[in-house]
């Protein structure tokens, strides 16, 4: 809903909206204030394109589904919106003569989105289906990210550690903030700041901006937190130390500091 909502409409036209009933295409049309409810896949003989926006485990049956219509696919391209899977989940409708391709925006979509202008769309694909995404691009303002085929699952891995494994790490900040005696609607505000500073400097200086007790290697420091959080949150306690375990993998730093996180892990686990 969200990106057919945000095409012009002086460009673009949204014709038949399927969904897995017809209540529910009717209650996102009504939504959207675009498009006719559809019963039936054969109501998309007169589109030019068609967006599967559909869960990951459902876009191959849904394209074996499309490809039984009846119309000619020879003039049209079909794009799914996955962001870990590729267009060969399209393949029953290539196999019609349709252009497949995949196209999916690197944003989450959690709250009512007013504007895509300059979210990066990951796009690969045949030759024509790709074209048509990049004029998808242009007229939502986008940023076109050209992308391997067989690679897609570490570019959907990098989005889900940028998005999706930030929001509970947020999270484990304020509850413990909330146990040191802070409200939660104050340590967000008070930790908003902080990770605002921290995104810029790495946007600036990558790496190289890595500071705190764990770029330092303060093992004393560490151990204080391991012992806290031990007596508070034993989930919590196990997230600090993979997390803190997986940085310094990441970035090559004190050895003997990964050493004494792994063997508060395995005291943990015995």
């Amino acid at each position: 809903q969200a990106l057919v909502r945000l095409l012009p409409p002086s460009k673009y036209e949204l014709g038949p909206v399927l969904s897995r009933s017809f209540t529910s295409a009717r209650r996102a049309t009504r939504q959207m204030r675009l498009g006719e409810p559809a019963a039936d896949y054969e109501d998309f003989a007169s589109c030019g394109l068609i967006l599967i926006a559909v869960p990951d485990d459902a876009i191959a049956a849904v394209a074996r589904r499309l490809a039984t219509a009846s119309f000619p696919f020879r003039r049209k391209v079909a794009l799914h919106t996955s962001g870990a899977l590729s267009s060969e989940e399209l393949a029953a409708v290539r196999a019609r003569g349709a252009s497949v391709g995949s196209l999916h925006p690197l944003q989450t979509f959690g709250r009512r989105v007013w504007s895509l202008a300059g979210v990066h769309f990951a796009v690969e694909g045949d030759t024509k289906a790709v074209r048509l995404a990049q004029s998808l691009v242009t007229d939502w303002h986008g940023k076109l990210l050209r992308i391997r085929r067989d690679q897609k699952p570490l570019y959907h891995a990098a989005a889900t550690f940028a998005s999706p494994l930030f929001t509970p790490l947020m999270e484990a900040a304020v509850r413990l903030m909330t146990r040191a005696g802070i409200r939660p609607r104050t340590a967000i505000k008070a930790l908003t700041p902080l990770l605002s500073t921290t995104l810029d400097n790495y946007a600036h200086t990558g790496r190289q901006s890595w500071t705190g007790p764990l770029a330092r290697g303060d093992a004393a420091t560490i151990r204080r937190h391991l012992v806290a959080l031990a007596a508070y949150d034993a989930a919590l306690a196990r997230y600090y130390r993979s997390s803190a375990l997986g940085a310094l993998a990441l970035f090559n730093r004190h050895p003997a500091l990964r050493k004494i996180l792994a063997e508060n892990d395995s005291d943990a686990v015995s």
